[in-house]
């Protein structure tokens, strides 16, 4: 039987989108920086594996980018989710 444990700290600064040519009053579109704290623990056995995981642990809902189509729509961080994963080998 053995383990592991992992803590993933993701971190993107503010993002500028360029638009010259487009026809847009804007040239620019910026984008806010994000972050993200996941995390996953996981046991391995003989033939099989049991991991937990969780992802945006902070449960912050960010703007990921925006759409160029409209300007007006963003993509946004998925919210916290966690689960199990299992997993055997044969």
């Amino acid at each position: 039987m053995g383990g592991h444990a992992r803590v993933d700290w993701l971190f993107q600064d503010d993002t500028f989108t360029s638009l010259r040519g487009f026809g847009y009053a804007e040239e620019r579109v910026a984008s806010e920086g994000n972050e993200a704290l996941n995390a996953r623990v996981g046991w391995t056995f003989e033939n099989w594996s049991l991991y937990a995981f969780a992802e945006n642990l902070t449960n912050e809902e960010q703007q990921l980018g925006v759409l160029l189509a409209t300007l007006l729509e963003y993509v946004l961080q998925q919210p916290r989710t966690v689960g199990l994963t299992a997993r055997l080998r044969f």
